[in-house]
């Protein structure tokens, strides 16, 4: 079945999150490494204050697949990202880890060394050509890689009782061969360094994965749009039907935070912009109904409902790693075998009404779907 117009909204979606403008932001700790294991092109942390409450954001970015997400067990590795609340006492474990990697003189010694290399690096990074003249050019050596990307790493910490001041980042350089340039000077300060920011950071990807277990919705959902087509119908005098009217929905992010777009069967559109609030009730219920359920993925054995001339249903739901739902056959004709895939169906589509009861609430050129 064709798509409808309400849906090529989503093409020009990207599927990356929006982040909100944040109000009180005072950010305490922040770390990242880039490409320093297959797959994961770069991992950050951040630990801030926001509104009174302390948060851990995770960050991931993929150059591959570490591994496919199939499964809710799969979605806290291949998450981009975790944003969560932390308690007293996940709070006081990362306070005491901190100050007990002596993060301060590792810093320090990181820098001078980094320092006292940086002129013999950049002597090998640099060719030397005397031309038939006599003038001699310094031209920077090719990397004979051409898709091999420097890793590059940094740490800064002003979090007041625990330590301030620390701001640093570096590179390792890479070479045709994949070896380091310069690998053959001192580095034992930047791998001690390194290795104390890696250590903190692995408590924190396993305190963020361990949320995400519990929470597998929670800043999964980045759009959910709802839509119909073929609401008014009337007979033209050449025997063709006319389809006219429908109404839609669509609750994603802009650059104001989120947004909620509606139109009704009479065309009237309204646009309003709702809290976080709004965002995490949609995500309960779509992990309640279980809307993947709504795009069966064995498809060869499901038969579908006859639907001759009726409203054409279009549901997209936006998941950042698990694989997006996007249906217009199904929700329009509903599954009729097998029974167990019937049932999942009929469920999902249940707490799609629900949803869609809910946002319509929301919007004043709905006042019949308040109820």
């Amino acid at each position: 079945m064709k798509r409808t117009i309400f849906f090529l909204l989503t093409v020009m979606m990207t599927l990356s999150v929006v982040a909100q403008k944040k109000s009180d932001v005072n950010k305490l700790y922040s770390s990242y490494f880039t490409y320093s294991r297959y797959g994961l092109a770069s991992v950050s942390y951040s630990i801030f204050v926001e509104n009174g409450t302390t948060y851990l954001q995770r960050n991931l970015g993929f150059s591959g697949a570490i591994s496919p997400a199939i499964s809710h067990d799969d979605v806290p590795d291949n998450a981009r990202l975790v944003r969560m609340p932390l308690t007293d006492a996940q709070l006081n474990k990362i306070k005491q880890m901190i100050k007990s990697k002596n993060l301060g003189a590792l810093c320090q010694a990181c820098k001078a060394e980094e320092a006292a290399n940086a002129p013999k690096i950049k002597n090998l990074l640099v060719e030397t050509i005397v031309t038939p003249r006599g003038d001699t050019l310094y031209r920077k050596k090719p990397n004979r890689m051409g898709y091999h990307q420097d890793a590059t790493w940094g740490q800064t910490i002003n979090w007041p009782g625990v330590i301030t001041g620390i701001n640093a980042e570096g590179t390792y350089l890479g070479t045709g061969s994949g070896l380091e340039i310069g690998g053959d000077l001192p580095h034992e300060a930047r791998t001690a360094y390194t290795k104390a920011i890696g250590d903190i950071q692995d408590y924190l990807y396993q305190l963020a994965n361990d949320y995400k277990k519990k929470h597998i919705y929670e800043d999964e959902v980045y759009r959910y749009i709802y839509g119909e087509r073929g609401t008014k119908r009337r007979l033209l005098p050449n025997g063709k039907e006319e389809v006219k009217g429908g109404w839609y929905l669509d609750l994603g992010y802009d650059d104001e935070g989120i947004y909620l777009k509606g139109e009704n069967p009479e065309g009237k559109k309204q646009t309003i912009h709702v809290g976080e609030e709004v965002m995490r009730r949609v995500e309960k219920m779509v992990e309640k109904g279980e809307l993947e359920n709504l795009k069966p993925r064995s498809s060869y054995n499901v038969v579908l409902g006859n639907c001759n001339n009726c409203v054409e249903r279009n549901v997209f739901v936006g998941l950042s790693t698990m694989g997006s739902v996007d249906v217009t056959e199904e929700a329009t004709r509903g599954i009729v075998k097998p029974s167990k895939e019937a049932r999942k169906f009929k469920k999902a589509m249940a707490e799609v009404e629900n949803i869609n009861r809910y946002l319509c609430s929301l919007l004043s050129i709905f006042p019949q779907k308040s109820k």
